[in-house]
């Protein structure tokens, strides 16, 4: 199966239950910023001498192994 099969089998989403996600992104934002904190001592900010894109790419790269893995691992369970 490909993933634009998967992808056209995914149904309307229903009503759902439980806390709005958006709320737990924003509360992992802020465990986050502390971390960020206790490591380096100060949250991210720009003109930190990264180079953010790069940065940016090599976590996407990171995601889309997670998430090959993932899938991989659903299609053989």
């Amino acid at each position: 199966m490909t993933i634009i099969e998967i992808l056209e089998e995914q149904p309307m989403p229903t009503e759902g239950s439980g806390r709005a996600i958006v709320d737990m992104v924003v509360e992992d934002l802020a465990q986050r910023r502390a971390k960020g904190i206790e490591t380096y001592g100060e949250p991210l900010r720009a003109n930190n001498g990264r180079d953010a894109l790069w940065d940016a790419y090599e976590e996407v790269l990171d995601l889309c192994c997670y998430l090959k893995q993932t899938l991989e691992e659903r299609k053989n369970s």
